[in-house]
């Protein structure tokens, strides 16, 4: 049987846990934005292939309501996770953000 006693980690040890601790949080809120902020890209990929914009364009639509509509949409699909992302944070009372 053997039994580990490790050594107290020193000052500098934790500072440099608590540094890649914020790192880790660091890298994974800014990649969890990019892929919040890329998805805004599929609908414009999905408009393109299935034309909706021209079908509507040629019912007399006005582009102006078509693209207010598509930013309304926007709003209400990535309103509610940055929200929550912010409460997090704010939450989280983590001087580094």
């Amino acid at each position: 049987v053997s039994i580990n006693h490790p050594m107290p980690t020193t000052s500098e040890q934790k500072l440099e846990q608590a540094m890649l601790m914020h790192l880790v949080v660091s890298l994974c809120a800014l990649l969890g934005l990019a892929c919040l902020s890329a998805s805004a890209s599929a609908f414009l990929v999905w408009e393109r292939t299935s034309a909706s914009k021209h079908l509507q364009m040629v019912s007399g639509l006005n582009r102006g309501v078509f693209w207010a509509g598509a930013y309304v949409w926007d709003l209400i699909a990535f309103g509610p996770p940055l929200a929550i992302f912010l409460v997090i944070f704010a939450a989280s009372e983590e001087e580094a953000h």
